[in-house]
């Protein structure tokens, strides 16, 4: 969901993450929930290893050789790629920062019932190489009518009110026309992780990370606005106009800053001159 919640951060081998985060309500043991370490967070790419992760479900066990992408919908040409067919096409890299839409929940004055009460290290940076989503969609030869794309996971579990996988769409109104949207298969120079979405995850920068769907199977183009639960009743916002509520989805990052050195807890002497990053 938009946030299951989330329980204990989970440490990988080689982590040494020891942050935990509270929720109200438990998630698989097997769904990683971690924060970027803050000495992660100082070069301008953060190592793999230390990237944060955030999970709503366990991470799916896929067959490489067996795993393929299928695009279906308002599309002249449904098909389905491997793995092999996605190197086999045209590739870009970009650098772009991920963060999760909740990075600094736990600063909230009231605590957000059953959602992941984050630090503030939920976010890295990553070079990210993959075929452009456009080069896709040309392939399937999308139709003028499409105006949303459905993507979806390979995770799927419970997430309150009914089984379901992970999906989000994107509206072609704000994304069509982008060559920086990937559908991305390597993460610093290397194959993506497992709990990073491998073989393939969605890159949108600029983006929130629930738009950055992980274990990416299927792709479908749509005419109307999709409205499945983390697109409708979690990851949105809530707002009161005109004596109504008014319901949006979450979308863009909004831009906020984080000292990284000096650390929050590093003694500072009067006087001293010291480097802020």
């Amino acid at each position: 969901m938009e946030e299951i919640a989330g329980g204990s951060l989970v440490s990988l081998p080689g982590r040494g993450i020891s942050s935990r985060v509270a929720s109200e309500r438990p998630v698989p043991v097997d769904a990683l929930n971690l924060e970027t370490p803050r000495t992660a967070l100082g070069p301008t790419v953060t190592p793999a290893g230390s990237f944060f992760v955030r999970s709503h479900f366990p991470v799916p066990e896929l067959r490489v050789g067996a795993w393929k992408l299928a695009i279906s919908g308002e599309v002249d040409r449904p098909r389905a790629w491997s793995l092999a067919d996605l190197h086999d096409l045209p590739r870009k890299r970009v650098v772009a920062t991920l963060e999760c839409a909740g990075n600094g929940r736990k600063g909230f004055r009231r605590p957000a019932p059953g959602e992941l009460r984050w630090g503030d290290h939920a976010v890295g940076t990553a070079v990210w190489e993959g075929v452009p989503l456009s080069v896709l969609l040309n392939e399937a030869g999308l139709r003028c009518e499409a105006h949303h794309l459905v993507f979806s996971g390979a995770d799927y579990g419970d997430p309150g009110s009914r089984a379901c996988r992970f999906s989000r769409s994107l509206s072609l109104d704000l994304t069509g026309g982008r060559d920086d949207v990937l559908v991305a298969t390597e993460m610093n120079g290397r194959s993506l992780p497992p709990e990073h979405g491998a073989p393939a995850r969605l890159v949108v920068p600029g983006w929130y990370g629930m738009a950055w769907v992980k274990w990416l199977s299927t792709i479908v183009a749509r005419r109307t606005p999709f409205r499945g639960y983390f697109q409708a009743a979690r990851y949105v916002y809530r707002s009161r106009q005109g004596g109504r509520v008014v319901v949006e989805p979450v979308r863009r990052i909004r831009v906020k800053s984080l000292i990284i050195d000096p650390g929050g807890a590093e003694p500072l002497v009067r006087g001293r001159r010291y480097p802020i990053s």
